[in-house]
């Protein structure tokens, strides 16, 4: 008699909902996740509904959707002859504007007006390249990623950026890697009309830093550079100084 008792007393769900769901335009929401749960019994299971009354007809088999405006659901739990269910919206929030990248120089840039930033180059992400203005990192395809408050996205169309003649160092006559592919070793050669001091840096394609060193160039000067530790890849060679820079993509086998 006691058991049978505590069965007839089984308390009947009760659903709350800790926050709201919200989704991007675009983008698929598993339902589930809504963070709906029945407080008087936390392990039940829950079934997920387009309409009130919850019914069997209405019922998602599928609870991942996509939706593109401010969509109700209703939860649903039972337990014995007892049930609760309980509405709640998914909110489906808009997009950024999509930016346009200008190009200044050497400098791309988009509009400040993003909660965050993320560049890539040639399809990757560039490392720790999060504001709206971006120093290029050699030729190649270029986008940005910018989001809002609500952490939804969008990505700008690519731009293809190539060193001009207009950047090419003055009193300098050539530049040479040899060979290019390369394995472990390169010579690069310069032929300058006089003294100069230059900065050469070699980045890979995320633009992360791999070799940097200030060069003293006179006349025809060369040096052999060492990228053993480098893996095989696609890197950019880099020289500059106050009065321009020149790069040269390189690829190690």
């Amino acid at each position: 008699e006691l058991s049978n008792f505590i069965e007839l007393g089984a308390e009947g769900p009760f659903l709350v909902i800790d926050f709201a769901l919200g989704t991007c335009v675009g983008e698929t929401v598993d339902i589930a996740d809504s963070a709906v749960y029945d407080a008087n019994n936390p392990n039940n299971t829950l079934t997920f509904h387009t309409g009130s009354p919850a019914t069997e007809a209405n019922r998602l088999t599928n609870t991942v959707v996509s939706i593109t405006e401010n969509t109700n659901y209703v939860a649903f739990a039972q337990n014995g002859s007892c049930s609760d269910e309980l509405e709640f919206t998914v909110t489906v929030n808009a997009l950024p504007t999509q930016p346009v990248i200008s190009v200044d120089y050497l400098t791309l840039s988009i509009p400040d007006e993003y909660t965050n930033y993320q560049w890539y180059f040639e399809g990757n992400e560039i490392a720790d390249a999060n504001a709206n203005t971006l120093e290029v990192i050699g030729n190649g395809t270029y986008s940005v990623e910018v989001f809002n408050d609500n952490n939804c996205s969008i990505v700008s169309d690519e731009l293809f950026f190539m060193f001009s003649s207009t950047f090419n160092l003055q009193g300098i006559n050539a530049v040479e890697v040899l060979p290019n592919p390369f394995t472990n070793q390169f010579i690069l050669q310069i032929e300058s009309e006089s003294s100069k001091e230059l900065q050469l840096n070699i980045q890979d394609e995320l633009g992360k830093l791999i070799y940097t060193k200030k060069i003293s160039v006179n006349k025809n000067w060369s040096e052999e550079i060492d990228l053993n530790n480098a893996p095989a890849g696609i890197y950019f060679l880099n020289l500059s100084n106050k009065e321009g820079q020149w790069t040269k993509r390189l690829v190690k086998q």
